[in-house]
């Protein structure tokens, strides 16, 4: 029914079983994969109203596409997020994507011809793998173990 660019079978990989055991055990997670950003405490300090706001300006009714992402967008980054951090990033080098998923299967596809393999790190983000598959290029990882930090095994 599938492509057969996908695997036959779906099943989770060695990090997303362990990521759902803690998370059943109620441990503390700090999830560097998260791309929800509701989750992630962005907005712990930002009064509600603030971030609805926008909802009510009228050029939010008019769609002007922009395959870098809303410029507006990209200048707040820049100048919100990037400055308070010390650092001067031209809102035009910053690319905005729907999701993480979706920036590495832009990065895979434009960095990667059909069947190129990529060197990847294990453990590493849970969905490389089919992303990689989608776009044509094969996962070869290289294994990391943990002591005390990560490192090459």
């Amino acid at each position: 029914m599938f492509s057969s660019r996908l695997p036959s079978q779906f099943t989770l990989n060695r990090y997303s079983q362990l990521l759902q055991q803690k998370k059943e055990k109620g441990e503390l997670l700090i999830n560097l994969a998260e791309s929800n950003l509701t989750q992630v405490g962005l907005f712990d300090d930002v009064d509600r109203n603030q971030i609805l706001t926008p909802l009510v300006d009228f050029r939010s009714l008019s769609y002007q596409p922009n395959p870098l992402g809303l410029r507006e967008a990209r200048v707040a980054i820049s100048e919100v997020y990037y400055q308070k951090k010390g650092i001067t990033i031209d809102p035009e080098y910053l690319v905005l994507c729907a999701s993480t998923s979706e920036a590495y299967s832009f990065l895979f596809q434009l960095l990667a011809d059909v069947g190129d393999k990529i060197l990847c790190p294990a453990p590493s983000y849970p969905l490389f793998e089919q992303i990689a598959s989608l776009s044509s290029v094969v996962m070869k990882p290289y294994f990391l173990s943990y002591e005390d930090r990560w490192r090459i095994h």
